[in-house]
C-alpha cells in the first residue's frame, strides 16, 4: 500500500502515514515526518506491531539530508 497524502499533525507538523500487513498478523506502520516545510528532507519512522496491535520495535531515521 502506497502512501497517502500529507496531514497536519497537532503540533503543526506534516505527517504522511502508511501500513503495511505482515504474514504472522502483525504490522509494520511507516511515517513520514516534517517540521522544517520541506517534504523532500523528512525524517522517516517505523513502528512494527504484533497481532494484538502492542509495539515490538520501533527505529527512525533523520532528516533525509543527513542519512
Amino acid at each position: 500500500m502506497g502512501y497517502g497524502g500529507w496531514d497536519k499533525d497537532k503540533s503543526g507538523a506534516s505527517v504522511n502515514s502508511r501500513s503495511e500487513s505482515r504474514p504472522d498478523g502483525g504490522t509494520t506502520e511507516h511515517h513520514l515526518w516534517d517540521r522544517g516545510g520541506d517534504k523532500k528532507d523528512h525524517q522517516h519512522v517505523v513502528v512494527e506491531r504484533d497481532s494484538t496491535g502492542r509495539v515490538e520495535r520501533t527505529h527512525a531515521y533523520p532528516n533525509k539530508s543527513k542519512r
